[in-house]
């Protein structure tokens, strides 16, 4: 069975924090997270380098990031819970309207063939949609 899949959208120009508990490819069993783990989350058009390639050591230059709220199992059985910030000038300059191949991975510290093996979590198609022009002061 394939990962667990997700479709969002979110709004050129507009930073988006999205929320995912995190499942085997089972969609059952829930991912449990060590401290050492490594999530990342990948936007991309076709198969070519991620538009945006956020992770869980830190935010990049526009401060779109990935952080773990729950390491997940407690109680028995419950996912590991993560929010993904796309900031708004990430989703202005590095993407364009339409939609994107999306991938929750994890990079498992605890495997050792392949050291650090990446594993997907859920795969999904995120919607960039077009937001009206114009400033708006607050």
């Amino acid at each position: 069975m394939a990962p667990r899949s997700f479709e969002i959208n979110v709004y050129q120009n507009r930073t988006i924090d999205f929320s995912a508990s995190l499942y085997e490819a089972d969609g059952v069993t829930g991912v449990v997270l060590e401290d050492a783990d490594v999530v990342r989350f990948k936007l991309s058009w076709g198969t070519g380098a991620p538009l945006l390639d956020l992770s869980t050591d830190g935010p990049n230059a526009n401060d779109s990031v990935v952080t773990v709220n729950d390491l997940g199992g407690s109680p028995e059985g419950a996912p590991a819970k993560v929010t993904i910030r796309m900031a708004q000038a990430d989703l202005q300059s590095v993407v364009w309207p339409g939609a994107f191949d999306a991938e929750i991975s994890v990079v498992d510290a605890t495997e050792t063939a392949p050291f650090d093996a990446i594993k997907s979590v859920q795969l999904g198609i995120v919607h960039v949609l077009r937001t009206p022009g114009g400033l708006i002061s607050i």
